[in-house]
């Protein structure tokens, strides 16, 4: 019995080990054009931040599709695969694909890659028992942070001692690499740990087709709409941070992209502050509510430095990414984990996540196409607003849930 139990937790710490490696490669596959936007001789940011909104239109809408079919896939082949796909675009631009062709390099590259989130939350949910669900949760958060991290890590050495392209071949090996590994240890160690969930939804042997409540949908619809908010703000804080610190304070293209590290070394901290509010708290919509306040009133700090110093702008940056953060932890983490036995934790996963894409999407081209209308400081005026009326919906919304509690209902 003590051997089942050891093998049981050998399987799902391995499993764990193995979807925090691929997800967070595959930010080095996705965003080894993001990191590097600043060094592409493009004089218009709409038109740069254009291959960023095909990458984020593609993802969004393929979140949203297999979140739908993801239950059925054959993980360990489909996987490996479209980790493979994604190396062949980073190939492409690394061996110096003409610029006109990187954006449908990118769109097939968020095709693929929209495949890993729900895939992953999915097989997580189904393979966790409530200890190392927890775990999981905590280190999927920081797949983000982490794989940020090491791609505007790796883009600030290559853009300075060699060229850019080096990021993209890169991500290519480690796209390659992840593949392999996953191919060869997914299969062979994890197919036979079926834990908790199946208990929790099966009932005299039968599959139980869990009825969603009315407070449950609205909750998933609202937190969808600050999904969307909130990867505006998280993707567009990050995406922009080099080119305004290039334009405003005319630093260069590699202290840009090498400052920009800041903000996903405080991101890491987002999936900690997201677990104690979580903890603490518990109500979904309060903590995010809480987060958006913290992000608008770091983004008004952004505004008031924009014309003083780089420095204060550049650390009032990174707590707006620190909540953004967690906000996304929040969303695509917690949520979908959380409420396994209410609903498909992958159905879920990609919905929200597809959301969180919408506003991905828009802040490729459409704060590019504002920063060169209107100035980067109309950049965060407009996030900063956005952050005061998801603040005013969660109130608003505690509020209702607050009077239904108190008449019963």
């Amino acid at each position: 019995m003590l051997d089942n139990a050891c093998q049981s937790a050998k399987k799902q710490k391995t499993l764990i080990f193995l979807c925090w490696l691929i997800y967070t490669m595959s930010y080095i596959g996705r965003y080894s054009y993001k990191s590097n936007i600043v060094n592409f001789s493009v004089s218009d940011s709409a038109v740069t931040g254009l291959v960023m909104s095909f990458f984020y239109g593609a993802y969004g809408v393929g979140q949203i599709i297999n979140g739908l079919f993801c239950s059925k896939y054959n993980k360990r082949i489909i996987l490996p695969a479209v980790c493979v796909v994604s190396a062949l675009c980073n190939l492409a631009v690394g061996i110096g694909a003409q610029f006109v062709y990187i954006k449908y390099l990118w769109l097939i590259n968020g095709i693929c890659l929209s495949v890993l989130w729900s895939s992953l939350i999915l097989t997580l949910s189904e393979n966790l028992d409530e200890k190392y669900l927890k775990t999981a949760i905590f280190l999927m958060s920081t797949t983000v942070p982490v794989g940020t991290f090491v791609v505007y890590g790796v883009s600030a050495l290559f853009s300075t001692f060699t060229t850019y392209h080096a990021t993209f071949l890169f991500a290519t090996v480690g796209m390659f690499a992840v593949a392999i590994v996953w191919f060869a240890l997914y299969q062979r160690n994890l197919s036979d740990v079926k834990i908790t969930v199946q208990k929790e939804i099966v009932k005299d042997g039968q599959k139980q087709k869990v009825k969603l409540s009315t407070a449950t949908i609205i909750t998933v619809v609202i937190i969808g709409v600050f999904a969307v908010v909130c990867n505006l703000i998280k993707d567009g804080v990050q995406t922009w941070t080099p080119s305004v610190l290039k334009e405003q304070f005319m630093l260069g293209d590699s202290l840009s992209t090498a400052l920009t590290l800041l903000l996903p070394v405080v991101g890491v901290f987002g999936s900690m502050l997201a677990i104690a509010l979580h903890k603490k708290i518990g109500n979904y919509i309060l903590v995010l509510g809480i987060l958006f306040a913290l992000s608008g009133g770091f983004l008004a700090g952004v505004m008031s430095t924009l014309t003083v110093s780089y420095i204060p702008a550049i650390m009032f940056l990174a707590f707006s990414t620190l909540a953004a953060q967690a906000t996304n932890n929040v969303i695509t983490s917690i949520v979908p984990l959380q409420m396994r036995t209410q609903i498909n934790s992958g159905l879920l996963a990609g919905i929200l996540n597809g959301c969180c894409y919408v506003g991905s999407t828009i802040s490729g081209y459409g704060l590019g196409a504002i920063a060169s209308g209107y100035g980067w400081n109309s950049v965060f005026v407009l996030l900063a607003i956005l952050c005061g009326v998801a603040v005013v919906v969660s109130v608003i919304t505690m509020l209702i849930s607050f009077l239904k509690s108190k008449k019963g209902e």
